[in-house]
């Protein structure tokens, strides 16, 4: 497989319930929706022009092949659910 490839994914069920890992950070966040236990903060200070487009196609690249980056979990009835994003493009305006 080239990295032009297409990932192709299975039939899924409508409501895709969450992993262990998931439904223990969808509780954090649930009981502190402004924390930020579960986040990494990380700057890189760079040198020279951006080329904005270069890096939202990279980006975009990234995140078409990892679908837990696109992963939401929305709950239903208080019940949280999976819902992986399609066509997600990256804001890069600073």
């Amino acid at each position: 497989m080239s990295a032009a490839d297409p990932q192709v994914t299975d039939a899924r069920p409508t409501t895709i319930p969450l992993s262990l890992a998931q439904r223990r950070l969808w509780a954090m966040m649930e009981s502190n929706p402004a924390g930020s236990a579960h986040s990494i903060s990380l700057a890189f200070r760079l040198g020279g022009d951006l080329d904005r487009s270069a890096l939202v196609t990279a980006l975009r690249d990234v995140a078409d092949r990892h679908e837990i980056l696109r992963t939401v979990f929305p709950s239903k009835d208080g019940r949280p659910h999976q819902r992986v994003l399609a066509g997600v493009t990256p804001d890069v305006t600073q």
